[in-house]
């Protein structure tokens, strides 16, 4: 199984950057490999898909726009789960939601001030 859904945008990606970069391909695929270890398809062909469209013909850049959307999607994931234990942490405390908090008597600030 390959690491993309569209091996033809691949190969014609993995053509171009060898046309611009053919003495440092090795390199290049190296870079790419590493990139894409351990990362899921749907962020490997949006990578390709942005690298396509913006003409970035680099596996440096390639690899940094992975980690771009990696990050994304753990922040995304982050904050759902956040969202979630904070809906849940509001719903077991609803009676500390509604207590009032103690409060003085204006005047009794107004009288320690005279007073002074």
């Amino acid at each position: 199984m390959g690491l993309f859904s569209d091996t033809e945008a691949a190969d014609n990606y993995l053509k171009e950057l060898y046309r611009i970069k053919n003495r440092y391909m090795r390199d290049q695929l190296l870079v790419l490999q590493k990139a894409l270890e351990d990362t899921p398809r749907s962020v490997a062909d949006q990578a390709l898909e942005f690298c396509q469209k913006h003409q970035v013909y680099s596996a440096g850049d390639f690899k940094a726009v992975v980690e771009h959307l990696r990050h994304q999607g753990h922040i995304r994931a982050s904050t759902a789960k956040d969202k979630a234990k904070t809906i849940q942490l509001l719903h077991d405390n609803e009676a500390l939601l509604r207590a009032l908090p103690h409060y003085s008597k204006i005047q009794t600030y107004q009288q320690i001030f005279q007073n002074d």
